[in-house]
């Protein structure tokens, strides 16, 4: 799904959540009657459960406990932060050492009851999404009725179509409020949800699809992102081509405009409108997967996370229920340090890049570059971008010498070949042709040196003289030089 998702903590009992198209754009949403406020006690995020400890002064006393006596502290918030159909008669039965993680046996609930029901049938009026389109002014506000509405129709129109629990539902959405709904929705019925970011391309989906052995895609008509529209269900029916599982395609209308439909394409709207909005929910174990997301690993393929039901809600939760004016969810890739009264979210930098907002594995990059038949290796890095945040700088090592003539041609066949399987925003936006990497005795490619290279500070390259071949740092240096006009 793409864009930015913010958490606030609204009042004293019902949070929202800010769904933001919008780049780099920040805000805390405050209406007449809400007062956005701080909840203080001995951590910014409230434990009421153990305020009334004498022994717990601290976070630290806190933090000591919880792992001192795993048992009740995750055991006590269990009961108070989450609804159950059934208590669990066991926390938690788990050997790191042997894999073997289980916690909350034998309990019963479910997800959408915990984020969507309890808090419609305390205040159902209360806002719980805020949406942001990419048109600037138009922001909607969804009400936790409302929402609850939505789930519901599209639990039952997910039902009627033949989806059941333990299924697989690939959600291919723009950020929206119906992709919450979707979410939702799957959990109410114990389908499994993967969710996959509307920006990839065809051939990415296709990936997850098929891995996933999803037989449902929900997906729109089109995004919109930065002013301009994105063909989602194009790339649907592209990806689907190669899904022979997928048998029911579900189509939001984002834009309204006219998209080719074919005999799997269900129009969403419509059929969302003739269902009931009563739909009991599934009672799920408390180990039932409750959704599976997908991530590149060091081989560049698609790596699938699955996340269980009880444990997943209540570390969810827990973590995510931050108040408005002490907490705020800001992107960087600098490294800067945050004003005060910001805190600071940063991923792991090695291996991800930021461009505009999407978090790009280099691995996935440099995947799809090694499949061009005269390509021997690529590295890719993060670079520092005046606009993007991070650029993509792609270090390409040919099977043979490439002519300045063949040079550009290369190049925008590998930024098609990019395109083609990721999406256009994973394109390099330099890319430079080399006869070797840096790399350690071991085979490591010193990506520390690539990115000095790429940020122009061959004077902070560090020590090479553990490489193999020190003289390539040389090269690097010059030929980057060189072909950007350093």
């Amino acid at each position: 799904m793409a864009g930015a998702k913010y958490v606030y903590q609204i009042g004293k009992t019902n949070p929202v959540l800010l769904i933001s198209s919008l780049k780099n754009h920040f805000t805390c949403h405050t209406r007449k009657s809400t007062v956005c406020t701080i909840l203080r006690g001995i951590t910014t995020t409230p434990f009421p459960e153990f305020q009334g400890d004498p022994q717990l002064k601290s976070h630290a006393d806190l933090y000591n406990a919880s792992l001192q006596n795993p048992d009740h502290f995750w055991g006590t918030l269990a009961k108070s932060r989450l609804q159950w159909f059934q208590t669990f008669n066991q926390i938690k039965d788990c050997d790191i050492n042997q894999g073997h993680i289980r916690w909350f046996m034998d309990g019963k609930l479910n997800a959408s009851v915990n984020c969507v029901d309890r808090y419609a049938e305390k205040n159902g009026d209360a806002i719980a999404l805020i949406w942001e389109k990419d048109e600037p002014g138009t922001e909607e506000f969804v009400s936790y009725r409302q929402l609850s509405q939505m789930v519901n129709k599209m639990a039952n129109l997910l039902k009627s179509s033949g989806v059941g629990r333990g299924d697989r539902v690939a959600i291919y959405l723009p950020t929206s409020p119906i992709a919450v709904a979707a979410m939702m929705a799957c959990a109410r019925i114990g389908a499994i949800h993967s969710v996959v970011f509307a920006g990839f391309s065809a051939e990415a989906l296709a990936g997850r699809i098929v891995d996933a052995d999803a037989e449902t895609v929900i997906t729109a008509d089109e995004g919109v992102r930065g002013g301009k529209t994105i063909p989602l269900k194009q790339t649907v029916d592209a990806a689907v081509a190669q899904c022979p599982c997928v048998k029911r395609v579900f189509v939001y209308q984002r834009t309204g405009n006219p998209v080719p439909m074919t005999k799997l394409d269900i129009p969403l709207d419509k059929e969302m409108e003739r269902q009931s909005d009563v739909c009991e929910p599934e009672e799920m174990g408390s180990e039932d997967l409750l959704f599976m997301l997908y991530t590149s690993g060091s081989t560049g393929k698609p790596k699938g996370i699955a996340h269980s039901t009880a444990g997943y809600l209540l570390y969810a939760g827990i973590t995510q229920k931050n108040p408005a004016q002490t907490w705020f969810f800001k992107r960087s890739t600098r490294g800067r340090a945050p004003r005060r009264g910001f805190f600071q979210i940063r991923g792991e930098k090695v291996y991800v890049i930021n461009v505009s907002g999407h978090r790009i594995g280099t691995a996935e990059v440099e995947d799809a570059m090694d499949n061009h038949s005269q390509v021997a290796e690529t590295a890719v890095v993060g670079y520092p971008h005046d606009i993007k945040g991070e650029g993509i700088y792609a270090f390409v090592v040919p099977m043979e010498n490439v002519s300045p003539e063949d040079a550009d041609t290369l190049k925008a066949e590998l930024n098609l070949m990019v395109k083609t399987s990721i999406g256009s925003f994973a394109q390099p936006d330099k890319i430079l042709f080399t006869p070797g990497l840096p790399k350690t005795r071991s085979g490591k490619i010193m990506r520390r040196i690539l990115r000095k290279v790429a940020d122009n500070k061959p004077d902070e390259l560090g020590d090479i003289s553990t490489l193999v071949d020190p003289s390539v740092v040389e090269i690097l240096v010059q030929r980057h030089s060189q072909e950007f006009q350093v």
